[in-house]
């Protein structure tokens, strides 16, 4: 049974990869092929959906895709950007507001909201994408690191950990985070 479920996982992370399907495609016919061989019961197959941090993660991408379509985000990033001429200067201005945005909502929309803000930079003033995104990324991930919302791992953790009384809060990840 151990070989098939591998067989199984490896051979959903290659249609993921592809490209060939989309991902949410891949991972039902696993569950469904897992179900029928009789690898796990439905019921175990479908627990993890009732995880509260799992439903939290998808309530957060809904707002994060909400954010991204009313296109404040890049509105505000342009203001931010309109004077610099450097990637210190641009990174001065804009990690102070997206570690504070991504302690809230989840980092990935984030850095994806940027990219077209910091090609526009890129082309109006030669401040190279490259340089600007992969230091926000980590900024945003440190801060996201920071709350029980900010990144999807803490929301998980938060969700195990309750079922054997560790009661974590929106900062109890602030300690551990911010040390050196």
């Amino acid at each position: 049974m151990a070989i098939l479920t591998a067989v199984i996982v490896i051979a959903t992370l290659i249609a993921m990869t592809s490209g060939r399907m989309p991902a949410v495609l891949a991972l039902i016919i696993a569950l469904l092929v897992a179900g029928v061989v009789g690898i796990a019961t439905p019921a175990q197959l479908f627990a993890g959906l009732s995880n509260g941090g799992v439903i939290t993660i998808a309530a957060m991408l809904v707002i994060a895709k909400g954010v991204l379509a009313t296109g404040v985000v890049s509105r505000v990033t342009f203001r931010l950007l309109a004077t610099v001429t450097t990637p210190g200067q641009t990174l001065r201005r804009i990690v102070p507001p997206i570690g504070i945005i991504s302690s809230l909502i989840n980092t990935t929309p984030i850095v994806a909201m940027l990219i077209p803000a910091t090609k526009e930079l890129q082309q109006r003033s030669g401040v190279p994408a490259r340089s600007v995104l992969l230091p926000v990324a980590h900024a945003t991930t440190l801060a996201g690191s920071m709350t029980l919302i900010g990144t999807s791992s803490n929301l998980i953790i938060a969700g195990m950990a309750a079922p054997y009384g560790v009661n974590i809060t929106m900062f109890s990840f602030v300690p551990v985070a911010a040390s050196p």
